[in-house]
């Protein structure tokens, strides 16, 4: 069994202040511990620890990225205790996990002397959102940007792979922030709902795509949301021939969303739709009908991620020809 060695004055603090006698006492076999919690500690007390739920590997990743970010709290890490001897912790297990993988000391706040009784009810709570630390930070329109910021992180950080498929790749709450409020992030996500209300495009999709496809000084700020009229187009339908790739993309999302025909995968398949129709229009090609191809799996047809390629910025010289080769393989003028 793991004994914590006494950690002395500098490492361990115990809040030792007097009680108000008129107030309601705190409980008498609680107490609490400031801890600096090396990764050997950590090691310990996961070998100690009661039974506790499945290791989530996204959880320890964004708690050990925050840790290397300097984004830890000792404040806000609390974790909870028995009073055995040795004690063992009632949860904490990815705030160890996170500690032995950035190999960094960190502060935390021990509760000593939790009973079974006590321990139900820990977690038990809704936990909070990105979207709900937006709203109560005042972002304006914080579901939106919480969706786009999210989006727009995820291809800084994987590239094509985090657009294309997101779900089990790490990200920190900071490197997500970085992207709330930023030039043209705003003016995206209401031409998102304008593409939504217009042929039933999904808001984030959408407004992503039309983010990523704004015109950009040398400092990568945004200097036109829509240089070529493309995503109006989209949304009016006004002045456009047949094989106009913004025509095909606003016939088959109307027609999809009203006869609520959209196969599997719908948001992939939305994603696909939105990059595609782009990247026609960027390499001047026509695009009469879309040809998405679904697997079988489990019986049922799916979008496979693999086929949803990259949304790109305008380059008016080069036209991102080798991104295209990346996203589609071989295209036509490459």
């Amino acid at each position: 069994m793991f004994l914590a060695p006494d950690l002395g004055q500098e490492t361990r603090v115990s809040d030792a202040r007097p009680q108000d006698p008129a107030l309601p006492q705190l409980p008498a076999h609680i107490r609490h511990e400031w801890v600096l919690v090396t990764p050997e500690l950590a090691k310990g007390y996961l070998e100690t620890m009661r039974k506790n739920r499945s290791k989530s590997r996204l959880s320890k990743g964004v708690l050990a990225g925050n840790l290397e970010e300097g984004n830890w709290f000792g404040a806000i890490s609390v974790v909870f205790f028995d009073g055995s001897d040795p004690m063992r912790a009632w949860d904490g297990q990815h705030r160890f996990e996170a500690i032995l993988e950035a190999g960094k000391p960190a502060w935390m706040q021990f509760v000593i002397g939790v009973t079974e009784q006590e321990a139900e009810y820990i977690d038990t709570g809704r936990s909070r959102t990105r979207t709900d630390w937006y709203t109560m930070t005042g972002v304006v329109d914080a579901n939106r940007q919480a969706v786009l910021s999210r989006a727009l992180a995820m291809y800084e950080k994987y590239g094509i792979d985090g657009t294309r498929n997101p779900s089990g790749l790490v990200l920190t709450p900071a490197e997500q922030d970085k992207w709330v409020n930023v030039p043209g992030v705003i003016e995206s996500v209401r031409a998102g709902t304008a593409l939504r209300g217009a042929i039933g495009a999904n808001q984030g999709y959408a407004a992503y795509a039309v983010f990523q496809t704004a015109a950009r000084g040398a400092d990568g700020t945004v200097t036109a949301l829509d240089p070529d009229g493309f995503w109006e187009s989209v949304r009016s339908g006004v002045g456009l021939q047949d094989g106009d790739p913004a025509l095909t993309l606003r016939n088959f999302m109307i027609r999809s969303d009203k006869s609520g025909r959209l196969p599997a995968d719908e948001r992939l398949m939305q994603h696909y739709l939105l990059a595609t129709a782009w990247n026609k229009h960027v390499l001047g090609q026509s695009w009469a009908k879309p040809s998405p191809r679904f697997e079988l799996k489990n019986g049922k047809k799916v979008f496979p991620a693999s086929q949803v390629p990259d949304y790109l910025p305008i380059d008016t010289r080069k036209r991102h020809i080798g991104a295209l080769r990346e996203a589609f393989g071989p295209v036509k003028g490459s």
